[in-house]
């Protein structure tokens, strides 16, 4: 294995203030109903996880919570207003 092939790539403050493309969703695929399928299973792992009574809710897992729901919207939002 070459040096450095590990290291993780150093990149500068301006590259994380540039927009990402609306794929960089991690729930967009190359076909819609693909899509739709990654939301609708992220939707019932979601519902899965609150409807467990001893899975208390801390601040880190609202903000992933929050996270995951925008991922999903956003995901939504490109289907309905790039390829239906």
């Amino acid at each position: 294995m070459p040096k450095g092939h590990n290291t993780p790539k150093k990149h500068p403050e301006q590259y994380f203030s540039k927009p990402l493309p609306p794929t960089h969703n991690p729930l967009i695929a190359s076909m819609q109903i693909d899509t739709f399928t990654n939301v609708r299973d992220t939707l019932c792992t979601l519902r899965d996880l609150t409807e467990v009574q001893e899975f208390g809710l801390t601040e880190h897992s609202l903000s992933g919570l929050h996270f995951l729901m925008t991922c999903i919207i956003e995901a939504v939002d490109f289907e309905i207003k790039n390829r239906i």
